[in-house]
Formats: structure tokens, C-alpha cells, sequence
């Protein structure tokens, strides 16, 4: 883990091996669940791929593991000033989109509003980019358990494994 240049937080980057053996240095941004609404899985994609295309080096990517973020790839043995650039873009791509990317995984209105004012990007465009490790209808379930919740009711319970109806 590397510290990256980020003023008003502590962010830090992780620094592994790709399956090919290249360096890869990666950031994730925004704390989300597994769960997010659709509005927000979308608001938050184009945000990393808009950010991502006006930071040189930088690729967004989401991770089932680690979430949405960023990663640089560097060669199987990069010099440390290689290293340092990959380390400084990451920090400016996390300073465009950080706090950004937070909102708009938390607050599907604000996710909306910023899908329909961003031009040039729709559904189609992100596809490729959204991964999701949650099948439908577990999804489905937390959703519902969530806002059975914040109305005081009792959760039904989780569907069986391998069901996929609502």
C-alpha cells in the first residue's frame, strides 16, 4: 500500500502483479455495497470513465473485489520514476472523481441528475464496464430488506440459492 497525494483524505494505492506479471497500480474510490441502484452503478461508471480520459496513464476499471476505481499498468519491471507517475496520476484522477464517485453511489437522485446531464454517454455505453457479483434476485431481496427497514416493517426472507424470480 502507497499513500497517494490526496490533501483532504487518506488514500492509498495497492500495488500487485497482473496474471501477465506487469506492475499494476490501482485505487479504489467510492465505499459502495455490492448493491447499488442501477442509476448509481451507471452515474458512478461514467464519472470513472470521464475522469479516466483526462488523466494520461490512468484506466477505470470495477472490480469485483475492490469496487470501482482506477489502475495504472506499468511494464514487469518499471523504474521508480515510472512508478512515481503512475502513483501521481492516480492521485489527480482520485482528486477528480474521489468524492464524486462517493455521492453518486450513495444518492440514486443526484446519480439521475448527473446521467441526464452528461452527454454522449448511455447505458449501452457502460455496459461493458459494470461487473456485478450479486445474482438478480439476492439483489432484489437486500433492496427490499433495506427499505423494509427504514419503514419498521420485518424483512421477508432471502430467496432460495439459484432462484431468480421476484
Amino acid at each position: 500500500m502507497v499513500a497517494l497525494d490526496v490533501r483532504e483524505d487518506f488514500v492509498q494505492a495497492v500495488l500487485d502483479r497482473s496474471p501477465q506479471g506487469d506492475v499494476l497500480v490501482a485505487v479504489s474510490l467510492a465505499a459502495t455495497e455490492p448493491l447499488l441502484a442501477p442509476a448509481c452503478v451507471q452515474a458512478v461508471a461514467v464519472l470513472l470513465l470521464r475522469a479516466a480520459g483526462a488523466v494520461r496513464m490512468v484506466r477505470a476499471t470495477a472490480r469485483q473485489d475492490a469496487g470501482p476505481g482506477f489502475e495504472v499498468h506499468l511494464g514487469p519491471e518499471p523504474l521508480a520514476d515510472e512508478l512515481g507517475r503512475a502513483l501521481a496520476a492516480l492521485s489527480v484522477a482520485w482528486r477528480l472523481a474521489g468524492r464524486e464517485a462517493d455521492v453518486l453511489a450513495r444518492d440514486e437522485r443526484v446519480a439521475r441528475q448527473y446521467v441526464e446531464t452528461v452527454h454522449g454517454f448511455d447505458a449501452e455505453t457502460v455496459r461493458g464496464f459494470i461487473v456485478s457479483d450479486v445474482p438478480e434476485a439476492e439483489r432484489r431481496h437486500r433492496q427490499a430488506a433495506d427499505r423494509a427497514g427504514a419503514a419498521g416493517e420485518e424483512p421477508a426472507a432471502p430467496p432460495e440459492k439459484g432462484e431468480d424470480s421476484p
